[in-house]
């Protein structure tokens, strides 16, 4: 029997890493410690630091199921969806999708909303850095022509069948009543504003206004009968409109 080439050991032992069992032990000398033992050091290294990316992006989902609920969809997750990057920012994306997959998490309905949020806010976070235009600059345009406008990377839009926000901020200081989530869903913006991420909740008007924009389609919107004055002067005095 041939030897293996190196791209077959890496894909074996990425295979046994990600909890496949492969044939790299045979072709691993103990030298003190048996094969499994020393595979296992790996295996449980990658998974504790994908967990701990998991935790840090979805703080809020781990409040809302306890610490050994989350433990067990993060694991559950990471055996399934291997990292593709490497950067640790860039896992998880998909663990609001996977959440609602997971048949434990049928009576907390609305877990998958509050993760997919976070992970917007994950994604503001780390939009590039960009400077609002100065309100003067859009005044300039020809008022009966709507202009291609380039909003700032970090502002993310989530419409949401539950009250996702009111949710979110329970989380974060559970104190009061608790939201009632068989209320409306809620519309949410979100944009990194300094150091930190702002959120707020935005009508329905708003919301496919901000959305055409962010899609590109600013020309679309002529003869919509749409008023832009309202979310144009909301866009513009966070600076979220950064070119035209």
């Amino acid at each position: 029997m041939s030897a293996p080439t190196l791209l077959e050991l890496q894909r074996d032992f990425a295979g046994w890493i990600l909890g496949n069992e492969t044939g790299i032990e045979a072709h691993i000398k103990p030298r003190g410690l048996q094969p499994r033992a020393r595979l296992t050091i790996y295996r449980n290294m990658v998974t504790n630091n994908l967990c701990e990316a998991l935790e840090t992006v979805y703080p809020m989902t781990r409040a809302l199921v306890g610490e050994s609920f989350f433990d067990m969809l993060a694991a559950r997750y990471v055996q399934k969806v291997p990292s593709t990057s490497g950067k640790l920012q860039d896992y998880g994306r998909d663990f609001s999708d996977f959440i609602e997959t997971v048949p434990e998490t049928d009576s907390v309905a609305y877990l998958g909303e509050v993760a997919r949020l976070e992970w917007l806010r994950q994604k503001s976070a780390l939009a590039p850095i960009m400077v609002g235009m100065a309100p003067a600059g859009l005044a300039q345009q020809d008022s009966g022509q709507w202009p291609d406008l380039g909003l700032h990377p970090s502002l993310q839009l989530l419409a949401s069948r539950y009250p996702v926000l009111d949710i979110y901020r329970y989380c974060q200081n559970p104190t009061g009543p608790q939201p009632n989530v068989d209320a409306p869903g809620q519309q949410v913006a979100l944009w990194r504003n300094g150091a930190g991420i702002e959120m707020r909740t935005i009508d329905v008007g708003w919301y496919r206004f901000i959305e055409q924009l962010t899609c590109g389609a600013s020309r679309d919107l002529a003869g919509k009968n749409l008023d832009p004055a309202a979310p144009l002067a909301w866009l513009l005095g966070q600076g979220l409109i950064v070119a035209l």
